[in-house]
């Protein structure tokens, strides 16, 4: 990197001249590719998983090799000699090393093709932006996997794990990325291109490779003496590995763990191994850490595949999460349960059931010698089933995530996550590092890969407070200092980025000459991914120390109190990516899941609003107004979904309560489009329009009529009304339509056992059918139930940004509701968005009345009792993506009632539908409403037997209806179907 003293102030200078013409040239060389030179591109890619913010000049985002071939000849023009290039792919680097002050090259939006599969040689070629869990699902149906195993494996590119030499779980057998290398195609930044193999074979390598060897050659005694015997090694330029004994040269060695700094990758060749046939995980439960990691030495003696480990405070909070549910059921144990501080989870592998019980009797026996010993295990179970083992793992995954959900003003940090030390020097490590940290008043938690001895901590502390941000230079020094003592590196797993200035003291000045050699070498003239690794022999730029690269929390200290109050998730984004993965199925952002564009995922969007408080606190106008339309274009995509402020992201960053607020904000100052007194008004409107429904639906089906509403309030296939159809429903039944008022003058006889339904906009004038099924199912079991009156519920004016006259309803229904709950009714919603909102958007008001809750369709049928069926049935169900990702227990809720009621009940594995209320009906938002229905549901929705398919959400079951003209149920259907009369 040029230049680090970025002021506080104004941290986004504009782009360079040069840069802005390397952008017009580029396009005008034949780029296909994105160019993100605008300011909401900039900030995105500023972070990464670390504790730093670089402003960078711009991204480029090539779409395919002979991209990024044009970009680099581009380049190579004398005008752009001084721009410097850093490669990124997922971006979940812990130390800084895909950001830069230069240009960002990102594989991850286009680069991401298969190129060829060679089953018989277990080979196979792809782009750099292929991701981890991608290539694997690729793999999986031939049996085979690409072994290493990183917890953000569902956002690692493969091009990101080379560069980082990237492992995880089961590196004792499997090892780094390194060891399933077989080639690497290579742009290096004066325009050559290599493949660069193993061996270092080939004509066109022998010039690189000869010269490799003369650099390292006369240092290879000294080089096995300075690398520490680590099964995770070294990262950086693999000096040990990349020249043989023999003197050959595998420059697909050196390029592992190069982090960028020597050569753009354009393809990745791999070795992929075959999936194991049989796997067990056996949990052993310790009374404290120290006993933990003292056994881990007894441990290895059988021969584990993996030995995985978490601490007091993981295990403590794993089991207030949502994977406990699941996985306490394997991992609970007897009455010393309660006495466990540490947690082991041993996993073996095998070819057959006899191999694996081999292993597993050989552990258990190891074990009951060490049981009842001073430090020995408290007890352990075997998980066989691979569901089973699935929610050990997912748990264990996890544990990152939720160190960060932490909620306090301290918050864990990233930057010594990944030290390395001798499995037997362990206990003895920890224990020293604790006490220095608990003399820092640094609180701490901790897990990681036991058995080859790393350990991923992130202390907690306050990243805008200056005393905190300097405990970062020293803690990371004495952390440095007790990996040397002990046998260890304070590199283990995540690279170097930002720390490459331990280099020196670890290698030495022959060692670090020949590194900067092997730089010169690659990159004499300094431009790829500069600060990190090595510096050119004979060019002045340094090393970047850990400490003189902005810090993110510098910035997010000039934020005002005030402003935090209003928004006061907004800094609690750590940059971990989750939200990043493109699983269609996975609760997390739909609108970066249709894009790939990462402005539009939560971590974009909560950098951007970050930087926007900023400039709203140091009174920035000029850089606020250039913001300002990037960030307005970024919320304009948010779905509302709420899956961010669920499970999908660790720190739960509720995008849309930031986008309500930044709405509230920008629409003060900005003229409201016509459509907004449509969405503003609707549920107000909906009692009105219901009662001349043939009139307002004969209307809006002509055809002149529709297309003035698309132009005029830009409003696409409105659904057909129902009329009064509810209300007249309701009479039929015998159930009583009351107001607030009337429910709690009711008699006490008639209280008695109450349950009050609470009423939605779009299930009662748009889904009357579902609404009257679940009426009619509940009163058939006995329940004592009234409907109460209809009232607006205000998502639509909390989503728009209408907060004021959104307070205002919010307390008023409140405040009936704490009424009806006072008088000792139950409330129960019908709609799961409407229903959760009440729990959330309702909260800022919640506090004002005494407390009350309404329940889901789910959480009250799972109560009561259901009644024989006439007959059996299968049905498959969808969720409604706030439902299963803000309360993911609803899932298990809705196989045990219909369990109970002897029905076959197969839950979808679906993403959100790209309906979301009325954001699937706005014109602009069709095309990407459609596609994020394509994407997991059409096949569904039009694959099911009639009459089978289910879906909790009116948005889901209105968009079925709308793109695949099929009718989907509501799980109440489905039941009342099967009742016998």
């Amino acid at each position: 990197m040029k230049d680090v003293s970025v002021s506080i102030d104004a941290p986004f200078p504009p782009v360079a001249t040069e840069t802005a013409a390397y952008f017009t040239a580029l396009r005008e060389a034949g780029f296909r590719g994105d160019i993100g030179g605008d300011i909401a591109n900039r900030i995105t890619f500023a972070t990464d998983n670390s504790i730093y913010q670089i402003p960078s000049q711009g991204v480029i985002f090539p779409y395919d090799g002979e991209d990024m071939t044009c970009a680099i000849h581009v380049a190579n023009r004398p005008d752009f000699a001084h721009l410097t290039f850093t490669p990124r792919g997922g971006g979940t680097g812990c130390n800084g090393q895909s950001l830069g002050d230069g240009i960002i090259i990102d594989t991850s939006r286009h680069m991401r093709r298969i190129l060829d599969f060679d089953r018989k040689a277990q080979r196979i070629k792809i782009e750099p932006g292929v991701i981890r869990d991608q290539l694997n699902a690729y793999l999986e149906p031939y049996g085979f996997f690409f072994p290493p195993h990183v917890s953000t494996s569902s956002r690692a590119t493969i091009g990101g794990m080379v560069s980082n030499d990237s492992s995880g779980k089961g590196s004792i057998v499997y090892g780094k990325t390194s060891a399933h290398i077989e080639a690497v195609e290579v742009l290096l930044p004066d325009g050559r291109e290599f493949e660069f193999n193993e061996s270092g074979a080939g004509d066109a390598n022998a010039g690189i490779a000869q010269s490799v060897a003369e650099i390292i050659g006369p240092h290879r005694a000294e080089i096995r003496n300075v690398f520490p015997d680590l099964n995770r090694g070294f990262t950086g330029y693999d000096l040990l590995n990349a020249m043989d004994e023999a003197g050959d040269v595998s420059l697909a060695s050196l390029i592992c763990g190069s982090e960028g700094t020597l050569a753009l990758i354009k393809s990745v060749t791999c070795r992929v191994t075959r999936i194991p046939a049989m796997t067990a995980v056996v949990a052993i439960r310790y009374e404290a850490l120290d006993d933990g990691l003292r056994a881990v030495p007894g441990l290895l003696t059988v021969k584990p595949t993996a030995i995985e480990f978490i601490d007091d405070k993981i295990l403590n909070m794993a089991q207030e999460s949502e994977f406990w549910p699941v996985a306490g059921a394997v991992l609970s144990g007897p009455e010393d349960e309660a006495r466990a501080q540490a947690m082991h989870f041993v996993e073996f592998e095998g070819e057959s059931a006899a191999e694996l019980r081999q292993k597993t009797v050989a552990l258990d026996a190891h074990l009951g010698a060490c049981s009842g010993r001073p430090g020995g295990p408290l007890g352990w179970r075997a998980a066989m089933d691979p569901a089973d083992i699935r929610a050990i793992w997912d748990m264990r995954k996890a544990c990152q995530g939720l160190l960060l959900s932490q909620q306090g003003r301290r918050r864990a940090q990233p930057f010594i996550e990944d030290f390395v030390v001798p499995p037997k020097h362990l206990a003895d490590f920890i224990a020293e590092l604790n006490l220095m940290l608990a003399e820092r008043g640094v609180d701490v938690g901790m897990f990681g890969h036991a058995d080859v001895g790393v350990v991923h901590m992130r202390p907690l502390l306050e990243m805008t407070k200056p005393e905190d941000r300097r405990l970062i230079r020293d803690i990371s020094d004495k952390v440095f200092e007790l990996t040397r003592k002990y046998g260890g590196l304070i590199w283990g797993e995540h690279g170097k980025g930002f720390r490459g200035e331990y280099s020196a003291a670890v290698l030495g000045p022959r060692l670090m000459d020949a590194t900067a050699e092997i730089k010169a070498l690659f990159d004499p003239r300094n431009r790829l991914n500069p600060g990190k690794i090595a510096t050119p022999k004979g060019h002045d730029a340094k090393l970047l120390a850990l400490d003189a690269a902005p810090m993110r929390g510098a910035y997010d200290q000039a934020i005002s109190k005030e402003l935090l109050a209003q928004f006061p998730k907004a800094l609690h984004c750590n940059g971990n990516g989750n939200c990043f993965s493109l699983d269609s199925a996975a609760p997390i952002c739909p609108s970066y899941k249709a894009t790939g564009d990462r402005r539009y995922s939560p971590k974009g969007r909560a950098g951007l609003i970050r930087e926007w408080l900023r400039l709203r606190a140091t009174g920035d106008e000029d850089a606020l107004a250039e913001l300002t339309p990037g960030l307005y274009d970024a919320f304009d995509t948010c779905l509302a979904c709420k899956s961010c402020s669920g499970g999908g992201c660790p720190v739960r960053i509720d995008i849309p309560q930031m986008k309500a607020g930044f709405n509230e904000w920008y629409f003060a100052r900005n003229r409201r489009p016509v459509s907004d007194l449509f969405v503003r008004n609707l549920e107000t409107w909906l009692p009105l329009l219901a009662r001349i429904a043939p009139l307002a639906n004969g209307v809006q089906g002509f055809a002149p009529v529709k297309a003035l509403i698309r132009e005029w309030l830009g409003i696409v296939d409105l659904p057909q009304l129902n009329g009064l159809a509810f209300e007249k429903g309701l009479k039929s039944l015998g159930v009583p339509l009351l107001s607030a008022e009337a429910i709690v003058a009711l008699s006490v006889e008639r209280r008695k056992g109450l349950l009050v339904i609470v009423q939605d906009g779009f299930t009662t004038f748009y889904d009357a059918e579902v609404a009257l099924a679940q009426v009619a199912l509940i009163k058939r079991l006995g329940a004592n139930i009234v409907v109460l009156s209809y009232r607006a519920g205000g998502k639509p004016l909390h989503i728009n940004g209408h907060l004021e006259r959104f307070r205002s309803l919010a307390r008023k229904n409140a405040r009936d509701l704490s009424v009806i709950a006072a008088a000792g009714a139950e409330l129960l919603g019908l709609d799961p968005a409407t229903t959760l909102m009440y729990r959330d958007e309702y909260e800022e008001v919640n506090d004002e009345f005494p407390p009350y809750r309404v329940l889901l369709p789910s959480e009250w049928l799972n109560r009561a009792d259901l009644p024989k069926l006439a007959s059996k049935a299968t049905y498959q169900l969808i969720q409604h993506c706030t439902e299963k990702s803000v309360h993911p227990e609803t899932t298990a809720q809705w196989l045990q009632i219909f369990g109970r009621a002897g029905l076959e009940l197969e839950i979808v594995d679906a993403g959100c539908c790209g309906m979301a209320g009325l954001f699937g009906h706005e014109a602009c938002h069709k095309k990407m409403s459609r596609t994020l229905y394509d994407q997991t549901w059409r096949d569904v929705a039009e694959g099911a037997e009639a009459g089978r398919l289910m879906a909790t959400g009116y948005s889901c079951r209105s968009q079925v209806k709308r793109f695949s003209g099929v009718r989907a149920l509501h799980p109440a259907e489905g039941l009342m179907a099967r009742l016998k009369p």
